[in-house]
Order: C-alpha cells, then structure tokens, then sequence
C-alpha cells in the first residue's frame, strides 16, 4: 500500500508540536474546500488537518469577508461576494 500523505514538505513545529501551516497553503487548502463539496470532517481528513483546525479557518476566512477585506457581499455565503438572496 502507498502512504499518499507524503508530500516531501518539511513541516516546523513550535514548541508545543504543533504544526504550523503558512497562510497562503491554509488559502489553497480552504478554496480547495469550497470547490470540494465535500463535509468538513471528510476534507479535513482528506487533507492530513484536524476538523476543528480547518472549521477556525473557515471561521477566520468568513469573518474577514464579514469586515469587508474581501468584497462580502451579504449573502452569506463562503466564497461569494455580490447581493444577497
């Protein structure tokens, strides 16, 4: 059987062993995500990150459409900008 978690990457951990995924592999991982449609639990497992790790960053992402940094257009809606239903 061939282990298809490798990916060759080197991952630092901080002091606690956790392992920190730099902002612009989370944004890949989160519009990978959102063109899934797949539950968050099975991508999050898809993907080698717990689920409560990759629901803090849909939350983050959402709040930063919700401050306007990313064009929220009110619909409510991850990954969408534009009117609201």
């Amino acid at each position: 059987m061939t282990d298809t978690t490798t990916t060759g990457e080197i991952l630092v951990q901080d002091t606690l062993g956790r392992v920190r995924t730099p902002r612009e592999k989370r944004e890949q991982i989160l519009d990978e995500y959102e063109r899934s449609g797949m539950s968050g639990a099975a991508f999050a497992a898809l993907v080698g990150v717990k689920y409560s790790t990759l629901s803090s960053w849909i939350q983050h992402r959402c709040q930063k459409w919700r401050g306007g940094e990313f064009g929220y257009g009110g619909d409510g809606a991850l990954g969408r900008s534009g009117a609201g239903a």
